[in-house]
């Protein structure tokens, strides 16, 4: 099974284009943050390609921008071909199913003090870990 889901920022505006065939497309990169390496005070970053189709691309287009938060669940996907110089490259990239917007609160992620405060709503009851059957 092929599924990657990530999360992290553009690196750059996703610009539209058409396909010869009248596809349209956009390609952009996200800046995922790795975990920190044992003893180093650094994280790492990791730059993946992304590709989207029709709306898809439309809607990345549209409604996102350099720096902006997104969410990117697709196929990985590898290829290669010869350069001009006769090299061999190879390819990564994802290519998009679904993007998303991330949820987050407007400090950047929820503090254990909100946590405790949540109130769920109407008919649904609080469960903690402990109770959860997995």
């Amino acid at each position: 099974m092929n599924i990657v889901i990530i999360d992290g920022r553009l690196t750059r505006d996703p610009e539209l284009r058409t396909s010869g065939n009248g596809i349209t497309v956009t390609k952009f990169t996200v800046a995922v943050d790795r975990e920190k390496k044992t003893g180093s005070e650094e994280k790492g970053v990791d730059f993946i390609n992304c590709t989207a189709f029709g709306k898809g691309a439309e809607f990345v287009e549209k409604y996102f921008t350099k720096g902006k938060g997104i969410i990117v669940q697709g196929k990985l996907r590898t290829d290669s071909y010869t350069n001009k110089e006769g090299n061999t490259v190879k390819t990564t990239e994802i290519v998009c199913d679904r993007t998303y917007f991330p949820v987050s609160s407007p400090s950047g992620s929820k503090s254990a003090e909100q946590e405790d405060n949540y109130e769920p709503h109407e008919g649904f009851d609080r469960i903690d870990d402990d109770e959860l059957p997995f």
